[in-house]
């Protein structure tokens, strides 16, 4: 991430506060602005599911909530 422009940096994983403190040190690390990370938690989903949610994620990223 060092040196490459990345508006946005969506992770499916754990809970998105967890995401952001287990990344912490990398971010400060590489000088990644936290504040572009957008998580999504898919514990306990199925495929199906977590598509859904990472669609959706993305989708109000670009297009703001509905």
């Amino acid at each position: 991430m060092k040196g490459i422009e990345i508006e946005i940096l969506y992770v499916a994983g754990c809970d998105p506060v967890m995401q952001k403190k287990m990344f912490k040190e990398s971010f400060v690390a590489v000088g990644f602005d936290e504040n572009k990370l957008r998580g999504v938690d898919v514990r306990n989903k199925t495929t199906e599911e977590v598509q859904k949610l990472i669609s959706s994620l993305i989708e109000n990223t670009r297009n703001g909530p509905k």
